[in-house]
């Protein structure tokens, strides 16, 4: 079986998801955050939609008021 190739647009669309996940976190979008993942998605412990979506609030609550995520050395 031989691998897909990615195309411009594959590769556009991973980089903008990617910043969007950082994004969302550090701008307190618990729910866009959460909404990176598929629905069953896992993020360390934090099982599913809602879980994502505790674990975004609780962080930019915290640290994440002071923390900023830069997108850089993307291949």
């Amino acid at each position: 079986m031989s691998a897909k190739t990615l195309t411009t647009q594959d590769f556009v669309e991973i980089q903008q998801l990617y910043a969007r996940y950082n994004w969302t976190l550090d701008t307190g979008d618990a729910e866009g955050y959460a909404n990176t993942f598929t629905p069953d998605g896992v993020f360390n412990n934090n099982v599913g939609h809602e879980a994502i979506v505790k674990f975004a609030t609780g962080f930019h609550a915290g640290m994440g008021t002071r923390v900023k995520h830069w997108n850089t050395n993307l291949m």
